[in-house]
């Protein structure tokens, strides 16, 4: 009978949490809005960046490679990750597959939402050893690129005009061909065509809320209950 119940409930908690893997993330109202087509530009984060990623990778080195990623020149696909994020956890295996796939014909960055010593060093020779891995962790970089949620896919090509923005597949294990949308993207563009149209649920964020857009959100909506219970202060007096 245990053995029964807990198999029920093991099986509620997986379907309760494909469920919500599932849901699309909430696009904050005071993002800014960045279309496609959009030229990117990195230059005024350099010095910022830099300094987050030269602190966080301490234990080695920085190289000219670990800066190359801020500047055109070089199609990249910027990959937004974040380890304590279960969907983007699943994707990872569909990731360093589509760097094997075109890591010879396309700059990959992951970009992490934390600058701590540990999560970083993780991506560098774990998730992601063939990656040039850099720190957001105030959310400038997504900023800069509309993304507000992980895992999140953005194509850049080689002037930094932003060709696709979204969703790797729309389940969480990237199992299904027919919807793994960014290598989609990726193909169309490598082969010249520019007529790709990815369907709206492959630009509907699914995932986690990035941490630090996450905070700002909360503080905004503490602000306001703040703001309104002042009114309501005023009107009782």
């Amino acid at each position: 009978m245990f053995n029964a119940t807990l198999l029920v409930v093991s099986a509620a908690l997986f379907w309760w949490q494909s469920w919500k893997d599932n849901l699309p993330v909430p696009r904050p109202s005071w993002l800014p809005s960045v279309p496609l087509g959009q030229m990117i530009q990195l230059d005024h984060l350099a010095a910022h960046l830099s300094r987050n990623t030269a602190d966080s990778i301490s234990a080695r080195p920085l190289g000219p490679d670990d800066q190359d990623w801020l500047h055109p020149g070089q199609a990249t696909l910027f990959h937004f990750a974040n380890p304590d994020c279960p969907c983007s956890k699943y994707m990872e295996e569909h990731v360093r597959e589509l760097y094997k796939m075109f890591g010879d014909r396309l700059r990959f960055v992951a970009v992490l939402p934390s600058h701590d010593q540990t999560v970083y060093q993780s991506g560098v020779s774990g998730l992601f050893p063939h990656f040039r891995v850099v720190s957001d962790p105030e959310g400038m970089l997504a900023r800069a690129m509309g993304v507000y949620a992980t895992p999140t896919a953005v194509l850049l090509d080689e002037d930094y005009r932003l060709v696709y923005r979204g969703n790797y597949n729309q389940g969480r294990f990237c199992m299904t061909v027919s919807s793994q949308y960014a290598r989609q993207a990726i193909e169309a563009f490598l082969e010249g065509r520019r007529d790709f149209q990815p369907p709206p649920q492959a630009l509907s964020s699914i995932g986690c809320p990035l941490p630090m857009l996450q905070n700002q959100a909360n503080r905004l909506a503490a602000a306001r209950s703040s703001q309104t219970s002042l009114l309501a202060l005023e009107e009782a007096r």
